[in-house]
């Protein structure tokens, strides 16, 4: 995501939707660039409440909102919806400017509401559904929407943005990752063996199905047939085929029972968290009417193709995690051997430390810079991007901040051991990059710090402090790590340059990037990925061209 790239302020100016796009007058008070003067709007210190603390609750917001919807059809309004959100656009500008997470939400509670299932309802005109989009683009200004205590600024722009990045984010190679990773497996591996049961599908059969449907929408082709991906029995059969679309694509009644088997779906109010969630609708993105797929949305396509494995495999729980933990742990150190002069594992830090040390999975050494690296593959639910209290919000990265404990007494305990080698143990900067397997939107641990509620995020030391400080440790997307790393193999720049310079840049908030992609943007790092994901993604092709056209 660029700096130029686009936040749409939902705080104190709202677009009014008028032949689907916000009123021209709006339009000068939405536009607010990312990073700089973002963080401005909700000041760490500030506690002001944005609207009177005794006004409307959300949920009756909600009701208010979901009576004037029920005038309506329920299929006249899925019909209105999925057309704005395919309608094409001039740029990605135009695009946000639809405010598509709105549409989503509207759906979402449409396909909730049993009312719908016995009233036929007229349908919709588009003055009408502007206007119902209006109020639900509207809706938090009931007064349930404040800054507090328990819901500082930064926590409460978190929020605010969560919806809108996925649409902002740019499509990689690096969907197949997750697949790709499981495609180095054994056949009998349980993983393996819980991904066959859960979809019918091999991982190298996804990403060959992935990368012919990317191929479709990359075209400009929303709606296609089933029979697009008829080519392909000549390596794949038709009921492979078929499995891959019962795992991308839901009837219309089938998206009705997905929304209502929802978590969420069971509780007899509406909670304001839902109103900053990305659409669940990632899991499927495609509807299916007869045999054409219909995609919703290309980023919703996108985004849910990069987390499907994930999101699939995340219905077994610990035994899932536990076992891609330690493979996304094997992927991230590979990538740093890569890069760095020196590397200490995790052995040669407890030969260091002690055998019964908590050290991070690595060390990468530079002169006078040490810098640490911690994967963390978590199940991470979607409610831990939405939170928006400071102590759930701290309860649900616990990850987080044990990885950065965990680099706080390693750092102290190298700097005075005579067994550490000196390079390291006499190291003037040390830094600390935490990598996720699920973009979780976590910014740096500065920023974190301002999210969490107070003592959460403390020095255990004043020597820790010295040593590792806050602004010193990134959370970084395994997609941004591989992005790093992979323009860091020109051997133009060092990491710890660009650490410093990162470091640097934070510290002034006309500078500071929320996210460390924004970094990388601004260094002009290219959109190379890892050696595991460029073959994933060549072999795939491969494989598709034989299947296209029969030439081995």
């Amino acid at each position: 995501m660029s700096p130029k790239q686009i936040w749409m302020c939902r705080c104190n100016c709202r677009p009014r939707f008028q032949d689907t796009l916000p009123h021209r007058r709006a339009q000068n008070h939405l536009q607010h660039k990312l990073p700089s003067n973002i963080l401005h709007c909700f000041p760490l210190e500030a506690q002001i409440l944005l609207m009177p603390s005794n006004s409307l609750s959300f949920n009756d917001a909600y009701k208010t909102w979901r009576n004037r919807a029920r005038k309506y059809s329920r299929n006249s309004l899925i019909v209105t919806i999925l057309n704005l959100l395919q309608r094409r656009h001039f740029d990605r500008f135009e695009a946000l400017q639809r405010a598509p997470w709105i549409s989503f939400l509207f759906l979402k509670w449409i396909c909730q509401d049993p009312y719908f299932d016995r009233n036929i309802g007229r349908d919709v005109s588009d003055s009408e559904f502007n206007d119902l989009r209006n109020r639900l683009w509207n809706l938090t200004e009931g007064g349930h929407t404040h800054l507090s205590e328990t819901r500082p600024g930064p926590l409460f722009l978190r929020q605010l943005i969560n919806p809108q990045i996925p649409f902002q984010r740019r499509l990689t190679r690096g969907f197949v990752r997750e697949a790709a990773l499981l495609d180095q497996l054994q056949h009998d591996h349980p993983l393996i063996i819980m991904f066959r049961g859960l979809t019918g599908l091999s991982p190298a059969e996804f990403i060959d199905f992935s990368v012919a449907a990317h191929g479709a929408i990359a075209n400009g082709n929303l709606d296609f047939s089933v029979k697009w991906f008829r080519p392909l029995a000549r390596i794949h059969s038709g009921a492979k085929i078929q499995c891959f679309v019962n795992c991308i694509a839901r009837t219309q009644p089938e998206l009705i029972d997905f929304f209502r088997g929802l978590p969420e779906s069971g509780r007899n109010r509406k909670v304001e968290s839902e109103y900053y969630e990305f659409t669940p609708l990632r899991r499927y993105p495609f509807l299916l009417q007869g045999d054409v797929l219909k995609c919703w949305h290309p980023k919703v396509f996108e985004r849910g193709i990069e987390g499907f494995v994930h999101s699939v495999l995340s219905e077994k729980g610990k035994p899932y995690i536990d076992r891609f933990s330690k493979i996304f742990e094997r992927h991230i150190v590979d990538q740093a051997e890569r890069i760095a002069p020196k590397f200490y594992d995790e052995a040669m830090l407890r030969g260091m430390l002690g055998e019964e040390s908590k050290v991070p999975d690595g060390l990468l050494a530079w002169q006078g810079t040490n810098v640490f690296l911690e994967s963390k593959a978590g199940l991470f639910d979607d409610s831990v991007l939405v939170a928006g209290h400071n102590r759930i919000f701290a309860d649900k990265t616990s990850l987080i901040r044990k990885a950065i404990h965990q680099a706080w007494a390693v750092s102290v305990g190298i700097s005075g051991n005579e067994h550490a080698p000196c390079e390291i143990r006499l190291a003037k900067n040390n830094y600390l990059l935490v990598i996720t397997n699920k973009d979780i939107n976590a910014s740096r641990a500065s920023m974190l710090a301002a999210m969490f509620e107070l003592g959460r995020l403390e020095y255990p030391n004043d020597l820790a402090q010295t040593l590792l400080p806050l602004d010193h440790v990134y959370i970084l997307f395994v997609d941004d790590y591989e992005r790093l790393l992979a323009g860091l193999e020109t051997g133009e720049r060092s990491l710890p340059d660009i650490l410093e310079d990162c470091v640097l840049r934070d510290s002034d908030p006309a500078t500071s990037c929320y996210h460390f992609a924004m970094h990388l943007d601004h260094l002009k790092f290219g959109e190379l990925r890892s050696c595991l994901v460029t073959n994933a993604f060549d072999q795939s092709l491969e494989r598709l061209r034989v299947g296209l056209t029969g030439n081995t």
